[in-house]
């Protein structure tokens, strides 16, 4: 009596084991599925460096591997060079209140009666550089920052 309990013991194991071992595979297999054609050095520095990311998706150009992804309740990039498998950048949106006060204060007064439709704040862990795009009814304009102080037109748009 006692080996045919323990026999039962051993296969109900078994099948905890396999349930586990399957539900952990299918748990993997969901975490990297948008990683085709990602180097797997890449993928675990993204891993290390935003190891509370969700629902990322990545994707090639050229030299960069991108990672967009959700991370406290923000949208963001991570641009990593795939030769060396580390962060070149951090890419996500901001509001007008996060820009550096020099920033901010030469918009408001140089560029009245625009409103903002796109704010970008760059990181490279060194500094931060900022990208708007600002509209009016007849132009839209793409910006950067110089030094933290200044706005470089990049592209000036005529609406018809």
């Amino acid at each position: 009596m006692k080996i045919l309990f323990f026999i039962l013991k051993i296969k109900i194991m078994k099948k905890r084991i396999v349930t586990t071992a399957l539900f952990l595979a299918m748990g993997f297999t969901a975490a990297f599925a948008n990683n085709k054609g990602i180097h797997d050095e890449v993928a675990a520095s993204f891993a290390k460096d935003f190891s509370n990311a969700k629902e990322v998706k990545w994707e090639k150009q050229n030299r960069y591997e991108i990672a967009t992804f959700s991370l406290n309740g923000m949208v963001m990039k991570a641009y990593y060079d795939d030769a060396h498998a580390s962060l070149i950048a951090l890419v996500h949106h901001i509001l007008t209140d996060r820009l550096p006060i020099y920033l901010m204060t030469n918009l408001q007064n140089n560029y009245r009666g625009y409103w903002v439709t796109e704010l970008y704040e760059l990181t490279n862990g060194k500094e931060s550089h900022y990208q708007i795009t600002i509209e009016n009814a007849d132009h839209k304009l793409v910006m950067n920052s110089v030094s933290g102080t200044d706005w470089v037109v990049e592209n000036k748009i005529k609406k018809v």
